[in-house]
């Protein structure tokens, strides 16, 4: 059975930030492509899922973590929008059986781009990060400070980090059911997500970073169309170490450490975590 959450639109128009614009027009250029088929593939862990038509989709599995154990395979995965899979798509995630989806896109992003889910989905989780409105950057504005602020604000605005919360409360469950969560393009607001993940299950910051840049390569033809026409987007389209260092950075300064932020704010039971997700 699909649930759909109710949603509210957390940023109304009298209370934008300048990052929730920043963050708003890097989801505007990452929504406007169509989904191209993915070409490749890996057998490294975090290995990548070939579909038709996802580019980033990926099994957390394999990374070690506390005391030498693995991450488990076919229980986490990450990915890019579900908008256009084919029916051979869903099969393929229909055998995993991929059963909950998280969804971190904003509602009208949603709405434009309905998941189209695997038969094998019970659950579904609209859990929107949104950014406000549109801002009306030039070309000439954007640079990779745009993306850091974006990092920071995915970290510490109240509302993104309420639904955070909620996506952990939702892996602490007790279903033991495959997950997916993604965003549009599987590397921002995903980003995050996996990256909170793996350091809950006590991988190193290193390996973290290494997943997280994987993106880079694997959404590159996806974006390779709009860098053509407008090649001052290309802080927007990619992923770097110096983005989510920030993230990080903003949680060092306002938590002590992301153990503190991960358990005292996003209500995280390192425990729980372990005990699911590493064998």
């Amino acid at each position: 059975m699909v649930y759909h959450f109710p949603y509210v639109n957390p940023f109304p128009d009298t209370a934008m930030s300048p990052a929730r614009n920043l963050l708003a027009f890097v989801l505007f250029i990452l929504t406007a492509v169509a989904i191209i088929p993915a070409q490749a593939d890996t057998d490294t862990p975090g290995k990548r899922i070939t579909l038709e038509k996802t580019w980033n989709t990926r099994d957390l599995g394999g990374y070690t973590g506390v005391n030498g154990k693995k991450v488990i395979s076919g229980k986490l995965f990450r990915t890019d929008e579900l908008a256009s899979l084919t029916e051979k798509d869903q099969e393929t995630l229909s055998a995993i059986p991929l059963a909950i989806i998280v969804d971190f896109r904003s509602i009208k992003e949603q709405q434009a781009k309905p998941d189209r889910l695997p038969k094998s989905t019970w659950r579904y989780y609209l859990l929107p990060i949104t950014p406000g409105k549109l801002s009306d950057l030039q070309d000439s504005k954007i640079d990779e400070s745009i993306m850091i602020r974006a990092y920071r604000e995915m970290v510490s605005d109240s509302e993104a980090i309420a639904q955070y919360r909620e996506f952990f409360r939702i892996l602490q469950s007790d279903s033991n059911e495959p997950v997916a969560f993604h965003c549009a393009a599987g590397k921002d607001r995903t980003g995050i997500a996996a990256a909170l993940i793996l350091y809950s299950l006590g991988v190193d910051e290193k390996t973290i970073m290494e997943d997280y840049l994987l993106s880079a390569g694997y959404i590159s033809g996806k974006y390779a169309g709009i860098l053509k026409k407008h090649p001052a987007y290309a802080p927007l389209l990619t992923v770097r170490p110096a983005y989510l260092e920030a993230a990080f950075q903003a949680i060092r300064n306002r938590h002590g450490s992301i153990e503190n932020y991960l358990q005292e704010t996003l209500q995280v039971n390192p425990e729980r975590m372990q005990e699911k997700y590493l064998q």
